[in-house]
C-alpha cells in the first residue's frame, strides 16, 4: 500500500482558501469610512465655515474669546 501523494503549493501574498467574494461586504464600509476620514480632515485644517448661527461643528474647539458676544451673554 503506497502513501497517498499531497500536492503542497505555495501560497502568493494576500491569497486565502476562501473562493466567495469576501471584500464584497468590506469594500462598501472602507470607502465611506476612508471618504468621512479625508472629509473630515480636509474641513478641519480649512479653517472657515466651522460655525452656523450658534452651533459650532465638531471638529472645531469652542470659540474662547472673552470679547465674543453670543447668545448666552445675551439672556444675562
Amino acid at each position: 500500500m503506497g502513501a497517498p501523494s499531497v500536492e503542497t503549493k505555495l501560497a502568493a501574498f494576500g491569497e486565502t482558501q476562501r473562493r466567495d467574494a469576501w471584500w464584497v461586504e468590506i469594500l462598501p464600509v472602507v470607502i465611506l469610512l476612508g471618504g468621512f476620514g479625508v472629509y473630515a480632515t480636509l474641513r478641519a485644517f480649512e479653517g472657515k465655515f466651522y460655525a452656523w448661527g450658534p452651533y459650532l461643528s465638531p471638529f472645531y474647539s469652542p470659540l474662547i474669546d472673552p470679547r465674543h458676544r453670543g447668545n448666552f451673554h445675551r439672556r444675562f
